[in-house]
């Protein structure tokens, strides 16, 4: 074998003994030294989400308030009488019967309840008298009277009545010592006067032709229900609570 040959044939050997195969000192150093840890940047911890608080529990609505109830219409008034200038009264329920010199009541009684002045009758007839008035006709207008009447069986049980009807009856001087004093020409009838109050009765007697001159006597005619039998059991209980001449 020429030189040439023998040197490349050599050459070759070398580099396959130490070109493959066997690592170099660098790699088994490197590999032979244990591998760092890589220290890895830690991943932030998840934020456990807050705990939301329960919701309160919503309250069951609220029955609407009921409507207040409509206030009370207020009680009518009763119509109170106007002031009227008086030229004298007379009020039974108040004034003792000592004090009633120059009235008269049927039977020539004198007896007072808690409503007035009371007396009997059967049937229609004279009421209250002023025997012995004296008075001008120009004095007053006017008259009012208030009472009421029952009737009754044994003086216990008594059932109020209406009185149909009052009349005002008057007579002069000369006149009214007569045994008939009072003549249909001087009388005047009383109207009720107040709704509220059927028990008073008014009678303008200054209208009337004959209301004139001295009045000596004034009395007052009861026009009642049915005539019971005079003096029986049966009977009306009247009661004057109020006489008044108005001026």
């Amino acid at each position: 074998m020429s030189k040439i040959k023998k040197t490349i044939a050599l050459t070759s050997v070398l580099v396959l003994a130490f070109g493959c195969g066997a690592p170099t000192g660098t790699q088994a150093e490197t590999k032979s030294k244990p591998e760092a840890k890589t220290t890895s940047t830690p991943v932030p911890a998840k934020a456990t989400p807050a705990k939301e608080a329960p919701a309160k529990p919503t309250p069951p609505p609220t029955a609407p308030a009921k409507p207040a109830p409509p206030a009370a219409a207020p009680a009518k008034a009763k119509p109170v009488e106007p002031e009227v200038p008086v030229f004298k009264a007379w009020d039974f329920t108040k004034l003792e019967p000592d004090k009633w010199d120059g009235v008269r009541f049927p039977g020539n009684v004198k007896v007072k309840w808690q409503n007035g002045a009371a007396f009997t009758l059967w049937e229609t007839g004279i009421g209250p008298e002023f025997l012995s008035l004296d008075v001008n006709a120009t004095d007053f207008t006017t008259i009012r009277i208030e009472l009421s009447a029952t009737r009754t069986s044994d003086g216990k049980n008594k059932k109020p009545v209406a009185i149909k009807g009052v009349t005002a009856l008057w007579a002069s001087g000369q006149e009214a010592k007569g045994k008939h004093p009072y003549m249909g020409t001087r009388a005047a009838r009383f109207q009720p006067s107040n709704s509220e109050n059927p028990t008073v009765w008014t009678a303008k007697i200054s209208t009337v032709k004959t209301w004139k001159g001295k009045i000596a006597r004034l009395g007052f005619g009861l026009d009642l229900p049915e005539p019971l039998k005079q003096g029986g059991d049966d009977r009306y209980l009247v009661s004057v609570k109020k006489i008044e001449l108005i001026k």
